[in-house]
C-alpha cells in the first residue's frame, strides 16, 4: 500500500489539532502524577513487606521453627490468573496497523489470528485474560480497519484519511452556515439550528479523534 495521501487541513482543523494536543498533554500530565502516586504507594508496600519478612526470619531463628516438620509456613506465590501487563485499547490498534502498513496484507487482508501472532511475535504483549479476543475486539474498533472478503480477515481502509478530512470540511461549512443569524427565523427554527450545530460539532469531535488515531496508525 502506498503511504498516506497528502491533504491540506483547514485552519479550523489545524486549530482542532492544537486543541487535541493540549488535551493529550494534560492527560499525560495527569497520568504521570498518578504514576508517581502509585509508585510511592508501591514503595511503601514493598518496604512494609520487607520489614515483615525480616520479622518472620527473626521469629524463625528464635523459635527454631525451621527444624519442625509439618509446621505451616508462609509462602508467597504468584497469581497464575492475574492479568499480565501489556498494551490495551488504542495502543493495540495503532501498533497492529503499523505492522502491516505497506505490506500485501494491507490491501489483500489478513486473518486476525495471523495478525495477532505477528504482533506478539515481535515481543508485544496484549493485556487481558483472553489476549486474542481482546485483540480482535480492538481491531474491529480501529477507524482504518475494515473487513476483507474472506471470513475472519481484515484489511486497511486506505481512503479513510481523505474521506474523513472532506467530511470535516463539510461540517465546517455547515456549522458556519448554521451560525449565521437570521432576523426572520422563528424561535423553533433558532432552536432547531442550535441542535443541528450541537450535533455537527459532536460529530466533528468524533471525526477528529478518529483522524488523529488514523494518522498515528498509518505512519511508517
Amino acid at each position: 500500500m502506498s503511504s498516506a495521501p497528502n491533504w491540506t487541513p483547514s485552519k479550523r482543523l489545524q486549530a482542532a489539532a492544537k486543541s487535541e494536543r493540549k488535551r493529550i498533554e494534560r492527560e499525560m500530565s495527569r497520568l504521570l502524577k498518578q504514576e508517581a502516586r502509585h509508585k510511592r504507594e508501591l514503595d511503601k508496600i514493598q518496604s512494609m513487606r520487607t520489614r515483615l519478612e525480616r520479622e518472620l526470619a527473626a521469629i524463625d531463628r528464635f523459635a527454631e521453627t525451621d527444624n519442625q516438620p509439618g509446621e505451616p509456613r508462609l509462602r508467597i506465590v504468584e497469581d497464575e490468573h492475574a492479568e499480565k501487563p501489556g498494551l490495551s485499547g488504542a495502543q493495540i490498534r495503532e501498533i497492529a496497523v503499523q505492522m502491516i502498513v505497506g505490506t500485501t496484507h494491507a490491501n489483500n487482508g489478513i486473518h486476525y489470528r495471523t495478525w495477532y501472532e505477528l504482533v506478539v511475535g515481535n515481543g508485544i504483549e496484549i493485556s487481558g485474560k483472553d489476549p486474542v479476543a481482546v485483540f480482535l475486539t480492538q481491531m474491529s474498533r480501529s477507524p482504518v480497519v475494515v473487513r476483507a472478503e474472506q471470513p475472519g480477515e481484515y484489511k486497511i481502509d486506505d481512503s479513510f484519511l481523505n474521506r474523513v478530512a472532506q467530511e470535516i470540511q463539510d461540517l465546517d461549512r455547515l456549522i458556519d452556515e448554521l451560525d449565521q443569524s437570521d432576523s426572520e427565523a422563528t424561535i423553533e427554527q433558532i432552536e432547531q439550528r442550535r441542535q443541528q450545530v450541537k450535533q455537527a460539532r459532536a460529530r466533528r469531535r468524533s471525526l477528529e479523534r478518529s483522524l488523529a488515531e488514523a494518522t498515528r496508525s498509518l505512519r511508517q
